[in-house]
Order: structure tokens, then sequence, then C-alpha cells
């Protein structure tokens, strides 16, 4: 099928490790008509099914609906990265909300709250969205974070990279600190101390 991005075709395989099948959509600036009208030239492959992505799912200590649009964001990254754009800017901005104890307003008044409460490598990271996005430039992105608009080159990879680093910072490290101070607590309790007073 021909279309203004070029020849698409359908590739079909099996995955050899386990068994499942494969369907990639391939977009090709040429046809080659001697071979029976094979994909020529540069190509772009598309995983129709199943759906991939490079990210990890995240910790099931996050909380299930930011999960659920981290997942999202990351699946439909390559085929629509506006899309995947607004589902990381509003995960972003609930965590924020949730976490990081600042006023409600546009996103770029709440990163640059956050900034201030975050760990130096955290804040250089979320401000790179914020700059990354060019929230001055185009404002509604910063003040509808669902809107789907036009992303920058790499806007979309970057949010996720920093959502996951807030999901760390947030939800993992905290719920494995508490895991250690409930170990060393039943351990003092055992030696007949009182257990710790205060959260690690």
């Amino acid at each position: 099928m021909e279309s203004k991005e070029g020849y698409w075709f359908d590739s079909f395989g099996t995955c050899p490790s386990c068994e499942n099948i494969i369907i990639d959509l391939i977009v090709s600036e040429g046809i080659n008509r001697h071979f029976n009208s094979k994909p020529d030239g540069n190509q772009k492959v598309f995983r129709a099914y199943p759906q991939t992505t490079s990210f990890d799912e995240p910790n099931e200590v996050v909380p299930e609906y930011l999960r659920k649009d981290f997942i999202e964001a990351s699946l439909i990254i390559t085929l629509s990265p506006k899309a995947s754009a607004a589902l990381s800017r509003r995960c972003l901005q609930t965590i924020l909300r949730e976490k990081a104890n600042i006023k409600k307003g546009s996103l770029d008044r709440e990163i640059q709250q956050a900034m201030e409460h975050l760990p130096s490598h955290i804040a250089g990271a979320i401000d790179a969205v914020r700059n990354i996005g060019n929230f001055a430039a185009h404002p509604i992105k910063s003040d509808s974070t669902g809107e789907i608009v036009e992303v920058e080159v790499g806007e979309a990879q970057w949010n996720l990279d920093v959502i996951e680093s807030l999901f760390d910072f947030y939800y993992v490290q905290p719920s494995l600190l508490a895991q250690k101070q409930e170990a060393l607590n039943r351990k003092l309790t055992d030696i007949g101390k009182p257990p710790l007073k205060t959260k690690l």
C-alpha cells in the first residue's frame, strides 16, 4: 500500500523463545518490483504485536493509576510521541502534587517549586523537562498537561526517564527503607530493646 510516508508492508514471524506470533508494519521509501514488490531503500519498522517498550514496568509499590499512565505512555512513544508526552506530563504533575507538597498551578510553576525539595541530580533532570518542553513558548503545555500538542525532539523519552527517577525517589526507596526498619525493629524487640521511634 502506498501513502505519503512511502510503501507499507506487513511482516509476520514467530518469536524463537516463546513461539508467539510477531507482526511488524514496514514503511519503505521504495519498492522493488523485480522481487515480488518487496521493500527497497530506507525502511522503518513498527511492531504491531505484541506491544513492547524499552522501559521496565514500574515497581509494584507505585500506585496503580500512575503505573498505568506510565506503561501506556511508554507503549505509544514510538507511534505517537505527542500522546505519550501528554500522558507522561499528567503522570508527572500527579506525582508532584501528591508527593512534593506544592501549590497547584501550571506544570512549569509546579516543577520550579518541586526543585527546591529534590536532590540536585533529580532537580536538574526535572528542570530539563521544563526546558525541553519550552513551556514558556507553549503555555498550553503547562496549563493543560493532558492536551495533545506538539512536542520537542526527545521530550517524550526524557519525560519517562525523569518519571522513573521520581518513582524511585518517592515510592521505591521509602518502601525499601520501611522494610529495613521493620526488620531492625523485630531484631530490637527480640533482644528486649525498644523499636525505633522515628521512621528512617
